[in-house]
């Protein structure tokens, strides 16, 4: 089957980098046979693997939520499970497992001037993507032990600022920000502790703890039932690079990098024009805004024209050690 066959008719895909990405990286193909005839065959694969941890009474309702959100791009989970979950040769980690939430996925009444980006489905997405990589770090313990890390994070935030017509380095852009880092990391948490109480905690609630959820301005009762019930993954939010994933999600931009300059691109939207550059200061102020909800100092690399001179470079550093990020790198 020609892959760019998967671009035509009633596809999900409206790239043709991402019917390259996933005919690349996530198509199941063995011995010369093809088994993924289309990427719905990959998510039914990936989902039905994963609700297999399941009750029984809510595993066909836990695949069809998987597959809600596969198909409408909002989330896309690690490339490994992607490319062997369901066939019989798993092979990712049972540590260190990632997922993004595709924010273009949550923006609602597209192309009017209400546009505006679903929080509430933000939050809810966030949780079943803690329960999925929670799922398959079940199905792949091998070290038998208990604690693991989990990574969840975002990808496409510019390309949604371009769907909301709102610039990079606006007011508006920063809010945004931490509205979505705090939907972010209240689904994460809802997970974390309803997966406790269903499969047991591994870090409990301390002092610091405490005060560090107050201040993300997390709701009351939720902080109650941690402290009651502990946490199942003590650490859960976290923005780096995902560039294949972002690839596959119909070639959205990474985590919170700005769009290139010159890009052209298309999103359920039409053409749109390339972006202008965002300088440096700006893409750190969005980091700073969503760092305090994330788990991970935020590790994407800036997007720069050149490399900076020593006293930028200097500047940069600074700023960015007073906002909480992680290390600085450059994308040009």
């Amino acid at each position: 089957m020609n892959p760019i066959a998967e671009n035509q008719g009633g596809s999900p895909f409206v790239s043709p980098v991402a019917v390259d990405a996933w005919d690349t990286w996530f198509r199941w193909r063995e011995n010369g046979m093809l088994h993924d005839e289309t990427v719905d065959a990959t998510w039914r694969r990936v989902a039905s693997t994963l609700a297999l941890l399941e009750p029984e009474p809510g595993r066909a309702a836990f695949e069809l939520r998987l597959l809600d959100a596969f198909a409408s791009w909002c989330l896309l989970l690690d490339e490994r499970l992607l490319a062997t979950a369901g066939t019989g040769k798993d092979s990712w980690p049972d540590n260190d497992l990632v997922a993004v939430l595709n924010i273009v996925g949550f923006v609602r009444q597209r192309d009017t001037p209400d546009a505006t980006v679903d929080l509430a489905a933000v939050k809810d997405c966030a949780e079943l993507a803690t329960r999925a990589l929670d799922n398959a770090l079940l199905l792949g313990n091998r070290s038998g032990q208990e604690s693991k890390k989990l990574r969840i994070g975002i990808i496409g935030y510019a390309e949604t600022l371009v769907l909301l017509g709102l610039d990079y380095c606006a007011l508006e852009a920063l809010r945004l920000a931490r509205s979505l880092a705090q939907s972010l990391a209240e689904g994460c948490l809802r997970a974390s502790v309803a997966l406790a109480e269903l499969r047991g905690a591994t870090a409990r609630c301390d002092e610091a703890w405490i005060k560090k959820a107050r201040l993300r301005r997390t709701p009351a009762e939720l902080v109650g039932r941690a402290e009651g019930h502990g946490l199942r993954h003590a650490s859960l939010t976290s923005i780096g690079p995902q560039p294949r994933l972002a690839k596959f999600a119909n070639d959205t931009s990474d985590a919170v990098l700005p769009l290139t300059t010159g890009a052209a691109r298309s999103a359920n939207r039409g053409s749109r024009p390339g972006a202008p550059v965002v300088a440096v200061p700006a893409q750190l102020e969005i980091r700073g805004a969503m760092q305090p909800w994330i788990d991970e100092p935020i590790s994407c690399p800036v997007r720069a024209l050149a490399k900076p001179i020593p006293v930028s470079h200097l500047d940069w550093y600074a700023r960015a050690t007073k906002l909480g990020l992680g290390t600085l790198s450059w994308s040009f």
